[in-house]
């Protein structure tokens, strides 16, 4: 019987780079990580960092971004980077990295410069079509949807949303405007809103938006996460009191009543409404992203 061949140090980190990544994409719910899993992930880097010092660094940064440091995962991440310039096979989890930041000019700069490289990461397409929802920028948006080649069908879906989402942004850029609302408050906001989410889950929450133009006027914005109606109610107060306290910090406070934010359950997305996952067409009509 033959005998069975031990991995090599760079064989080894890379599947320890494939199972971060798999832990943070599946993970769902509020966050809640491991303490001993993260130790043991490390010691096991630190341990065959030599196959690979660039992936190293990018375990590093993983695990960072586990527990929510992500500036400190960005830090990790920019020096693998210097070690290895030309990585680019670590690209789209770094993009997917400033977009938990917020960091959204960059996911533009540097997902469009991967797409030119690999034209069909639909990973890298998608953290473009999210973050130009989130600063109205449909000029990315459709330089990201000129270079994008599908190969499966589940992509082609997801670049079908990008071409629509370039109305849509258009449509939702003008209803903002018309109930007074700049889009530079509008992204900052958005900036604000996506930092708490990234802190709080590493779930890629649902985001649904409406416009209300009635008696009163407002951006409703409800961000649906893997959660209960308990965790939902604590995180509605826990926000509201951060939002204050970043409005009191940034000059905001005259924006205060123009959002209006709600978090909930996944299972309550489906609330009566004759198309609940419809993308924003007007104003009171509803967005999901």
């Amino acid at each position: 019987m033959a005998s069975i061949k031990p991995k090599t140090n760079a064989e080894e980190l890379i599947d320890l780079g494939n199972n971060l990544i798999k832990y943070l994409r599946e993970s769902s719910g509020l966050l809640k990580p491991d303490p001993f899993y993260v130790k043991k992930m490390k010691n096991n880097a630190e341990k065959n960092k030599e196959g690979d010092y660039a992936i190293y660094w990018c375990i590093l940064s993983l695990l960072e971004s586990i527990n929510s440091n992500y500036d400190k995962a960005k830090v990790f991440y920019d020096n693998a980077f210097r070690v290895d310039t030309n990585r680019h096979d670590l690209r789209p989890n770094y993009i997917a990295l400033l977009f938990k930041l917020s960091r959204f000019e960059e996911v533009f700069e540097q997902g469009i410069s991967y797409l030119k490289i690999d034209n069909s990461c639909e990973y890298t397409f998608s953290k473009i079509i999210r973050s130009s929802y989130f600063t109205l920028d449909t000029d990315s948006l459709e330089e990201a949807i000129h270079l994008f080649e599908p190969k499966s069908a589940v992509s082609k879906e997801v670049k079908s949303e990008g071409i629509e989402a370039v109305e849509n942004i258009l449509s939702l850029a003008r209803d903002i405007e018309s109930i007074g609302v700049s889009p530079t408050d509008y992204t900052s906001f958005m900036s604000f809103l996506n930092k708490f989410n990234s802190k709080k889950s590493h779930e890629e929450a649902k985001v649904r938006f409406s416009i209300e133009n009635r008696f009163d006027q407002f951006i409703r914005i409800e961000s649906f996460l893997t959660i209960n109606s308990k965790q939902a109610i604590d995180l509605n107060a826990e926000f509201d009191s951060a939002f204050i306290e970043y409005a009191l910090d940034n000059d905001f406070l005259s924006s205060l009543g123009s959002f209006v934010t709600y978090f909930k359950s996944c299972e309550d997305i489906d609330d009566g409404r004759e198309n609940p996952h419809a993308v924003y067409a007007s104003k009171n009509k509803s967005m999901v992203v």
